[in-house]
This record gives C-alpha cells, sequence and structure tokens, in this order.
C-alpha cells in the first residue's frame, strides 16, 4: 500500500500540487509588483523552452524524499509539456485554462478553470516564470526579497490561497531555474530545471 501511494505522488507531482489546492482559491488579488521583474530576469524572445527537470517531494507524514525526473517543453503560445520519465512515467499538459493528464497517448483526466479555479493559479505560477512575466505571478502573490540573498520569496496575498500555500521562493541568474513551494501541512515540492534550451 505504502508503495502505491508513494508511486502515485511521483507519477502526479505536479498534479498532486493543483489538488491540494482544488477549493482553496477564488478571485484574483490585486497586489503590489515591486521588484520582482527584477528578479525573474529579462523576458527573452523564443517560441519554445525546453530543458531537463528534477522534482523532489518532501511529505511531513514519510521520513522519505520522493524523487522523479523528467523533461518540459513550453510553448509560449501557450502550451506546457511536463512529462516526468523516471522512476515512472506521466505526461501533463498545461494551459492558461485547463490541465490534461495523459496515460501514454490516453487522456485520463482533465481540470478546467471553470471546474476548478485553482488550475489557473497554475498556469499562472508556471508561465509566469517561464516567461519572466511579473504581471502574471502578481495576480495572487506579493514578493517578499532580500536584496542579499539569490532567493525571491513569493507569499500568496490571497487569504484562501494562504491555507495551502505557505510561500513559493524563487531562485536563478537571469531566469528562474529553481522553485521551491512550502505547503501549509508541512510538505515541500522543489523542482529544479536544468539544460534549458531557447528557440
Amino acid at each position: 500500500m505504502k508503495a502505491l501511494l508513494v508511486t502515485q505522488v511521483i507519477k502526479n507531482g505536479l498534479l498532486g500540487v493543483l489538488l491540494l489546492l482544488t477549493g482553496f482559491v477564488h478571485a484574483d488579488s490585486p497586489t503590489k509588483i515591486g521588484s520582482l521583474a527584477d528578479r525573474l530576469g529579462t523576458a527573452r524572445d523564443f517560441t519554445v523552452l525546453e530543458g531537463n527537470f528534477t522534482q523532489t517531494k518532501h511529505l511531513a507524514q514519510m521520513p522519505m524524499a520522493l524523487k522523479s525526473a523528467g523533461q518540459f517543453r513550453f510553448e509560449k503560445a501557450g502550451q506546457l509539456t511536463w512529462e516526468v520519465t523516471s522512476p515512472v512515467t506521466s505526461r501533463l499538459l498545461i494551459y492558461a485554462d485547463k490541465i490534461v493528464q495523459y496515460d501514454g497517448d490516453r487522456p485520463v483526466m482533465t481540470l478546467t478553470a471553470e471546474q476548478q479555479p485553482v488550475v489557473r493559479v497554475l498556469g499562472d505560477i508556471f508561465y509566469g516564470i517561464l516567461l519572466s512575466d511579473p504581471q502574471r505571478l502578481a495576480r495572487q502573490f506579493t514578493l517578499v526579497a532580500d536584496d542579499n540573498l539569490d532567493v525571491t520569496r513569493l507569499v500568496p496575498t490571497d487569504r484562501v490561497l494562504g491555507l495551502a500555500i505557505d510561500w513559493i521562493e524563487l531562485s536563478g541568474e537571469g531566469q528562474v531555474s529553481a522553485f521551491r513551494m512550502q505547503e501549509h501541512n508541512g510538505d515541500q515540492l522543489f523542482i529544479e530545471l536544468q539544460e534549458l534550451r531557447y528557440r
């Protein structure tokens, strides 16, 4: 039973984050952008951004970390493909207003922003980071940063979203290359982007 749980958490890494947030999010909250634009780096002119990732999930109730790896492909026109290849396989297509999970070539689950408003929040987070777009991130978060640190912390401005996420930390030089999310239940997700290729 424990092995099945571990496999599902790894397989559904980002989807698990989405499901954690389900039901916690409502209308956008305006916030100040501060120096977030400086922290995100300069927006690049590209059509496609590809790379590899590793993601580590620390569950508050389990002593071991769950690790997985894979590739991602972000098309500026509006699609992020997040494919876990190790230790199990899983593929998510993340759009601004919908997320589709695949098992091989077969879609097994679709969530729309109309069904679950959190879908738009997850899209805002990833699109904001990958596009270096502070306006997107400012819809849900405020910046808490120390100019002497290489980390930018985003804190939810929405009280209800804050019931699910304590903070998100972004780090990297010129482009965000690491993302750490502290969940309110004590779990933590760490994603590192590697070998970024712009086309």
